[in-house]
């Protein structure tokens, strides 16, 4: 299956799932696709145990950071996961759908996956469709190729 029908099967499969920390979360969301795409298990090599607040998620992810408090948490943590999988940190006018992007949305840090020139993520009722604009844009990868 080529990843273009792979992205539409996912979003179509995330499509009703309400927003809840640790089990249906931006973070999880983006790096669930990874895995879908990469057909492999990152979350156990990330947090072996998962995490099921935000705090706890803070606290796992500082553990990586070793920083007490990085000012963006969610941005430092995609930041080290990027570098440390190699992947190919890509402009905004270059974003292609399967892209990770982190947007600031309602002054947060929030983890989407591209698709025809908007951004998916989590939110309440289900996923969220965002413009992507100058303004909320912060960092984005091409996200491909998998790591070995």
């Amino acid at each position: 299956m080529d990843w273009k029908t792979q992205l539409n099967n996912y979003i179509k499969d995330q499509s009703n799932k309400e927003f809840k920390y640790g089990r249906q979360d931006c973070f999880l969301f983006a790096i669930r696709w990874i895995e879908v795409l990469w057909k492999k298990e990152l979350l156990d090599e990330l947090s072996p145990k998962g995490y099921k607040s935000l705090k706890d998620g803070k606290e796992q992810i500082f553990k990586h950071l070793q920083d007490k408090k990085p000012k963006d948490f969610l941005l430092e943590f995609w930041i080290f996961c990027m570098n440390k999988w190699n992947q190919e940190e890509v402009g905004r006018l270059f974003l292609q759908s399967g892209d990770l992007v982190l947007l600031k949305v309602d002054k947060r840090t929030t983890s989407c996956i591209v698709q025809n020139g908007k951004a998916l993520s989590t939110g309440k009722k289900g996923i969220s469709w965002i413009d992507i604009s100058e303004k909320n844009f912060i960092k984005a990868w091409r996200v491909d190729k998998c790591h070995q």
